[in-house]
């Protein structure tokens, strides 16, 4: 059986309808249970993520979360960037890119770019 996905389509609806970015210490993929837990969120739009050539080279693609300031609500570390579309609370996709991150509440800090999603070469 042959699969074959569209990288562009599939990292283009990230782009266009994920809004909201939740960082929190645990993985979450209701969108009440992520309020909840979040250390810190952002808001997103399509200008905040960047699509390019994926790592893995032929016709990998892959998306990006630009460099992006935060400042954090509460205390911890940060394990897990979950991604929704806040209308309709549909969760995206959840990432371990950023990692081991303490911080602070109140403080404000950089969130570095981030690869959100990879899609390998079709095959």
């Amino acid at each position: 059986m042959v699969k074959r996905v569209n990288p562009a389509f599939i990292l283009a609806k990230i782009e266009s309808e994920c809004d909201k970015v939740f960082f929190s210490a645990t993985e979450d993929t209701v969108y009440a249970t992520a309020v909840t837990n979040a250390l810190g969120t952002l808001t997103l739009t399509g200008t905040d993520f960047n699509v390019a050539g994926g790592d893995a080279g032929g016709d990998s693609e892959k998306i990006s979360l630009i460099q992006k300031a935060i400042t954090w609500d509460v205390s911890g570390t940060v394990a897990y960037a979950n991604f929704f579309k806040s209308t309709g609370t549909e969760h995206v996709v959840s990432t371990t890119a950023v990692t081991n991150k303490a911080v602070n509440a109140t403080d404000s800090g950089t969130i570095n770019a981030f690869d959100v999603w990879e899609i390998g070469a079709a095959t």
